[in-house]
C-alpha cells in the first residue's frame, strides 16, 4: 500500500507543476497538467498503432507517423512550458496540437474525405479543449474559425456535397456552443469560489488576530481530543510551539495527571452538549497556576457537534487574594490564632452536624492566659479585673445538648 501512494506520489510530482500560484489560476494549471498528460498517452498510442496497423510500405504510412509524432512533440512542449511557468504558452500550444490533428490528417491525404467524414467531426474537440484552458473569448473565437473552415470545405470541393453539411455543422455549432456556455459558468464559479475562500481566508487570519492577542489561554479540540487551533498565549505558557501541539490530544502534550482532569472535563462538554465552567490547575516548572475555564461546543450548520472551544482566564491572583482575606478574617492579626470568627463558624457547622447525626456535643473552651478556671457565670480578682463565663447558653441552641462550655473573658468592672 506504501509503494502504491508512493507511485502515485512520484507520477503526481511529476505531472503536476510546483507553482506558487492560488485559486482559480492554480486550479487551472494542475487540470491543464492532467489533460497534456493524457492526451500525450493517447497521441503515443496512435503512434504505436499506426506503425503497427499500417505495415512499411503502406501509402501515407510515414505522413501519418510525422503527424502524430509533430503532435506529440508540441504536447510535450506544452507540458514543459508548464512546469516552467510559461501557462498560457502552454495552453495555446495544447490547443494547436488538438487543432492541427484532423486538418492535418486532411491537408496529408484529402482523400480520406471521400470515404468518411469522421475526421471532419474531430475539429470539435479543439473547441472543447479550449473552454477548458482558454477564456470564452478564444473559444467562441477557435470555433468561428472551425466553422469557416468547415463551411469553405464545403464549397471548395464539390465531391464532399454528399456529405450531410447543415447536420454536421449543426453539431460542431452546438457543441461549441456548449463548451462556450460551460467555460463561461466555470469561471464564474471560479471567481466565486476564490472570493469566497478569500473572505474565509480573510476570517480566519483575523480569528487568529483576536486569539493571538488575547490574554485568555484559549484552544479547540476535535471530538477525538486533537487540538486543531491554539493561540499564541497557549505557546507562551506550555514552551509549544503551535506546530507540536495541533494534531496531538492532551496525553501527548501534558503530564498523566493534568491530562486526565482536563480530558475529562472535555469529555463532560462533549456528553451534556452545554458549557462549563470549571476551575483547572496548570503546574509550570515550580509553580502552580489556577485558571477559570469556559467549555462550550461547537456545532455546525447541521447542529452537529464537531468541537469543543476552551477559554481559560488566569485568576491566581485572585484566589490567592481570596485565601489571604479568609485567612486573615479567621486569624488574630497580632497572635496569629484562631478568632471568635472561626469559633463561630466551627460551633455553627459542628452543631448542625451533631443535629443531622442526633448526637450530644461537649465543648471545652478558655482563654488563652488561663487566668479563668472557675465554673461560675461571673468572677473577680483584685488587681486583674472582671471575667464572665459566656456561651453558657449554647447548650440550648438548636436543641442539641452541650454538657461543658468554659469561656473567660475580660469585662470592665
Amino acid at each position: 500500500m506504501t509503494g502504491g501512494n508512493s507511485l502515485v506520489d512520484q507520477i503526481r510530482n511529476l505531472i503536476e507543476p510546483q507553482t506558487g500560484a492560488g485559486g482559480a489560476l492554480h486550479r487551472s494549471i494542475r487540470m491543464m497538467a492532467w489533460l497534456q498528460a493524457v492526451l500525450a498517452v493517447l497521441v503515443t498510442l496512435a503512434l504505436v498503432l499506426t506503425l503497427a496497423v499500417n505495415r512499411s510500405g503502406a501509402p501515407r504510412r510515414i505522413e501519418y507517423s510525422l503527424l502524430i509524432a509533430g503532435e506529440l512533440l508540441l504536447l510535450l512542449g506544452s507540458i514543459l512550458l508548464n512546469h516552467r511557468g510559461y501557462h498560457r504558452a502552454s495552453a495555446w500550444l495544447t490547443v494547436l496540437a488538438a487543432f492541427a490533428g484532423p486538418w492535418g490528417s486532411i491537408a496529408i491525404d484529402p482523400e480520406i474525405l471521400h470515404g468518411d467524414f469522421v475526421p471532419l467531426v474531430y475539429t470539435s474537440l479543439s473547441v472543447l479543449l479550449c473552454s477548458l484552458v482558454l477564456p470564452a473569448g478564444v473559444t467562441a473565437t477557435l470555433a468561428l474559425v472551425q466553422l469557416l473552415a468547415l463551411g469553405a470545405l464545403s464549397v471548395l470541393d464539390p465531391a464532399l456535397s454528399v456529405f450531410n453539411w447543415p447536420s454536421l455543422l449543426s453539431y460542431v455549432f452546438f457543441l461549441s456552443a456548449l463548451s462556450i456556455l460551460v467555460s463561461v459558468i466555470n469561471q464564474a464559479d471560479m471567481r466565486l469560489i476564490d472570493r469566497q475562500t478569500d473572505q474565509l481566508s480573510e476570517s480566519a487570519s483575523q480569528l487568529q488576530a483576536i486569539l493571538d492577542n488575547s490574554t485568555a489561554l484559549i484552544y479547540l479540540k476535535d471530538l477525538q481530543g486533537r487540538y486543531f487551533q491554539v493561540n499564541r498565549f497557549f505557546e507562551e505558557l506550555f514552551n509549544l510551539s503551535r506546530d507540536e501541539v495541533i494534531g496531538k490530544t492532551a496525553q501527548d502534550v501534558f503530564p498523566q495527571e493534568l491530562a486526565e482532569i482536563y480530558c475529562q472535563n472535555d469529555r463532560r462538554v462533549v456528553r451534556s452538549r452545554k458549557p462549563l465552567e470549571i476551575e483547572e490547575p496548570v503546574h509550570q516548572t515550580a509553580s502552580t497556576f489556577t485558571f477559570f475555564s469556559v467549555k462550550f461546543p461547537l456545532l455546525n450548520t447541521a447542529g452537529e457537534m464537531y468541537a469543543i472551544c476552551n477559554i481559560s482566564t488566569d485568576i491566581t491572583v485572585r484566589k490567592q487574594g481570596e485565601e489571604m482575606l479568609r485567612y486573615q478574617s479567621v486569624r488574630d492579626p497580632l497572635t496569629n490564632l484562631f478568632n471568635r470568627r472561626y469559633m463561630e463558624e466551627i460551633l455553627g457547622r459542628e452543631i448542625q452536624r451533631a443535629k443531622r447525626s442526633r448526637k450530644t456535643i461537649g465543648i471545652i473552651m478558655g482563654d488563652i492566659d488561663h487566668l479563668n478556671r472557675s465554673t461560675i457565670l461571673m468572677v473577680t480578682r483584685p488587681g486583674t479585673g472582671c471575667y464572665r463565663l459566656w456561651a453558657i447558653s449554647f447548650g440550648t441552641i438548636s436543641g442539641v445538648g452541650i454538657s461543658l462550655v468554659v469561656m473567660g473573658e475580660k469585662n470592665s468592672c
